[in-house]
């Protein structure tokens, strides 16, 4: 996901597919330093 997508998705430009709408809705409940601990986690690989 880039920002551009998520910019589009909040202004109604685009609608996420569905393997993109779970993973957000696997973030939705996590504290700041978790969703930063799983971001840094990914730019690791």
């Amino acid at each position: 996901m880039s920002g551009q997508s998520v910019y589009k998705w909040e202004h109604g430009e685009s609608r996420p597919r569905a393997r993109q709408l779970e993973a957000i809705a696997a973030l939705r409940g996590i504290g700041k330093r978790e969703a930063a601990d799983r971001l840094a986690q990914l730019t690791d690989r």
